[in-house]
């Protein structure tokens, strides 16, 4: 997985890894920890494919699911 880092500066995955990720500890079983993993590690590995900007798509994908909870809170 760490492959999938290289264009992804140690700033942003520390952010993303100490801060966001942490926050899905709270949510159902199935979007929990392991699950954001999961969806990072396949949209890197993925986005490979493409000539996308890796720092968008990690933060995109890391995000994901917290979108979805807020938007939940508002119904």
């Amino acid at each position: 997985m760490e492959t999938a880092f290289c264009m992804i500066r140690e700033s942003l995955r520390n952010y993303i890894y100490n801060e966001v990720i942490p926050k899905y500890a709270a949510f159902d079983k199935a979007h929990r920890e392991d699950h954001a993993l999961t969806v990072i590690e396949r949209a890197l590995s993925m986005g490979k494919q493409y000539e996308i900007n890796e720092e968008m798509l990690l933060a995109a994908t890391a995000g994901d699911d917290k979108r979805r909870t807020a938007a939940q809170r508002l119904l």
